[in-house]
This record gives structure tokens, C-alpha cells and sequence, in this order.
């Protein structure tokens, strides 16, 4: 049980929830608990989702401009490769 509440705490949610063990909580406490994990769940996917669609955005580009779907203006001071960041 010491070991769940370590585990927990390193995740950032409650024991409850992570032992699906609610016999010692009122209803009050594990609702209060419930919404503020799927706050803390929320924030993080919207994080997880972001940085993962940034990520498949830019190979998508990099295939398209290998196979010339899409071309880079003719006065691009950088290549795609020397500047990623910029395109």
C-alpha cells in the first residue's frame, strides 16, 4: 500500500485512483479527487496531442518536399533540413 502511495505520487494522482481501492473515501472526497485528476488529464493531453501532431506535421512536410509535392519559394534563404524549425 506504501508502495501504491509512492507509485501515485510520482504520477501525480491519488491512491484511490490508481488502486481503484475507494472503501475509505465518501462520495464528496473521491468526486472532489475524480475532477481534479481529469483537470490535471485533460491539460496533459492536450500537451501530449500537441507536441504529437507538431511531430507528424513536419515528417509530413519533409516526405513532400523530397518528392516535390510541395515546393519551397525560390528566394528561401535555408534549405528544409538547415532550418526546421523556420518552415
Amino acid at each position: 500500500q506504501s508502495l501504491l502511495r509512492y507509485i501515485a505520487a510520482g504520477l501525480g494522482v491519488s491512491y484511490e485512483q490508481l488502486s481503484r481501492n475507494y472503501a475509505q473515501m465518501s462520495y464528496s472526497t473521491a468526486r472532489a479527487s475524480a475532477n481534479e485528476s481529469w483537470a490535471h488529464f485533460m491539460g496533459r493531453r492536450k500537451f501530449v496531442a500537441s507536441r504529437q501532431a507538431s511531430q507528424m506535421f513536419l515528417c509530413w512536410l519533409e516526405e513532400a518536399i523530397v518528392r516535390r509535392v510541395v515546393t519551397l519559394p525560390s528566394k528561401a534563404r535555408f534549405s528544409f533540413q538547415e532550418a526546421r524549425s523556420a518552415w
